[in-house]
């Protein structure tokens, strides 16, 4: 019954550990313009002059004006964006994070059951006498 316990409670944090990989986001290590990133309809992050990071949605363009768009539960909120006030601007990878997040849950899951065939290993010799 022990060993019961054990597993659930390594299988409850392995589930955690890959819902949490779900949501990881690997962004391009080159830097782009707005106007790229607008074109892109991708999320983003942005690195301002006072080294202020903002991560958006997405990078909208309207009226000359780049707008930074996220998403908070039901709300969609615009963040005005000054050209002039950015030091970088990354892309989201999306190969990078799909692989990250396949990937992660994959070695995770193997490790899961790992641990799980090694214990009953144990728990079934722990048995045997001779």
């Amino acid at each position: 019954m022990k060993a019961i316990k054990t597993q659930l409670k390594l299988v409850a944090i392995c589930l955690s550990t890959v819902i949490i990989l779900q949501n990881c986001t690997v962004y391009q290590s080159a830097t782009v313009s707005l106007k790229e990133a607008s074109k892109s309809n991708t999320k983003v992050k942005v690195v301002t002059l006072d080294k202020k990071t903002m991560k958006f949605t997405r990078i909208s363009l309207e009226d000359n004006i780049f707008y930074g768009t996220k998403l908070n539960g039901d709300e969609i909120s615009k963040t005005p964006i000054n050209e002039t006030d950015l030091k970088k601007v990354h892309l989201k990878d999306k190969s990078k994070s799909t692989l990250l997040s396949i990937g992660g849950s994959v070695i995770i899951i193997v490790g899961i059951l790992g641990l799980i065939v090694h214990d009953s290993l144990n728990n079934m010799s722990s048995g045997i006498t001779f």
